[in-house]
């Protein structure tokens, strides 16, 4: 009776984990974010309370599968456009040149996705020969390479949904921006959405601000990849004072795009104060959102 407890209770977290698996899964389709945040939670308890007494390497069966499933995974979301959605010029037949709500047009989707795979790619070879490592005996270890198929597996969803935004297109609801299967999802590029629509009401071009978006990408990335070098000791210091650089001007450029409309505003301003002495209210609301928002980026990078 004690050893039928001992394997029904050792046998509750593996239960757990299908239960939860399927549940996210199901979730994923009834709305893509909160699927995805649910399968990332799963992924993360999983491998931490369930995986974490494991030291030694699995089998070699079960790890020549991993590795293959690592390759197919990423052959097809690298070939998801062609194999589902016509290929590139199957992508362009909707207007390439119509914005989606956060104002990307089909050739910057498409140069993302280019990028994307690449990195896909890198990460896939860093974690076959993780997986197909026969190392010794060592949790540490074997939380490195859960570590790293985390942000493989992070990275190919994102894919996957960059995938569809630029190639799925569609007006329904005839209002000029470009459907996405990913409306209402939680926008990671905030900063650069909110400056995209400050752009609109400005009426001008912020300065530097393609450099901006290109810069964003850039430092996500890095941030992806980096943990993958990290035991090449030099590459890994390189890499994180290249980071912090590109942080530091990230910031610079886009105090320099908010302050166009500042400085706008504040010469606005000053010619009210001067002819009526009743500067608006919504002038000085708007001056005071635009301040904020330049401590937001400093907090925030």
């Amino acid at each position: 009776m004690a050893l039928f407890r001992r394997r029904v209770l050792s046998q509750l977290p593996w239960a757990a984990a299908a239960v939860s698996a399927a549940f996210a899964i199901g979730l994923l389709v009834v709305h893509v974010t909160f699927g995805c945040a649910a399968l990332a939670a799963w992924g993360y308890f999983f491998g931490y309370y369930v995986l974490r007494s494991q030291s030694s390497p699995y089998p070699v069966h079960i790890r020549a599968s991993l590795a293959t499933a690592l390759l197919a995974c990423t052959s097809v979301v690298t070939a998801a456009a062609w194999l589902f959605l016509g290929g590139l010029d199957g992508c362009r037949v909707f207007d390439p040149e119509m914005k989606t709500s956060f104002g990307y047009k089909f050739d910057q989707f498409w140069t993302l996705l280019c990028f994307r795979h690449a990195v896909n790619w890198f990460l896939t070879v860093v974690g076959v020969y993780l997986v197909l490592a026969d190392h010794p005996q060592s949790t540490y270890i074997r939380d490195c390479i859960r570590c790293l198929l985390y942000l493989y597996t992070s990275q190919i969803v994102s894919t996957i949904g960059s995938t569809w935004v630029a190639c799925a297109g569609a007006d329904g609801n005839n209002d000029g921006v470009r459907d996405s299967i990913l409306d209402g999802s939680v926008n990671m590029q905030i900063v650069v959405k909110m400056m995209r629509a400050l752009e609109v009401a400005f009426e001008e071009p912020l300065p530097c601000f393609r450099t901006i978006v290109y810069l964003k990408y850039f430092v996500v990335a890095l941030t992806v990849v980096l943990p993958a070098a990290f035991r090449l000791q030099l590459l890994f210091v390189l890499g994180c004072f290249t980071s912090a650089l590109a942080l530091v001007v990230l910031t610079f450029l886009e105090f320099l795009a908010l302050r166009a409309p500042l400085l706008a505003l504040q010469r606005s301003l000053r010619s009210r104060t001067t002819c009526s002495g009743a500067p608006s209210e919504k002038m000085l609301f708007a001056a005071r959102t635009l301040r904020r928002f330049q401590v937001a980026v400093l907090l925030s990078n």
